[in-house]
């Protein structure tokens, strides 16, 4: 509320939307060795919306290794067709 020196009175109000920070990360690396640390790769984040994700891994050669349309799943090395370990590099 406010008022003028002549007493008139008067409000005003104004929805503000506040949104979370995006926090988001993809590592350079992991270790696929089953060992618990870094054993998988993908990325990891907070406030992040889900519903148009996919995430593709290929290879060198172009072949897809790994797929998923949920965030929450990570890639542990081994092609996601034939449950193979991946080779090395």
């Amino acid at each position: 509320l406010a008022e003028t020196k002549n007493a008139c009175w008067d409000s005003t109000e104004q929805v503000l939307k506040v949104y979370p920070v995006l926090r988001f990360f993809i590592p350079t690396a992991f270790s696929p060795n089953d060992n618990g640390s870094n054993d998988t790769f993908g990325p990891k984040g907070k406030y992040f919306d889900d519903k148009s994700y996919q995430f593709h891994i290929f290879n060198r050669w172009g072949e897809l290794m790994f797929e998923t349309q949920d965030f929450y799943e990570q890639w542990d090395g081994r092609k996601q067709k034939d449950d193979s370990k991946s080779p090395l590099g």
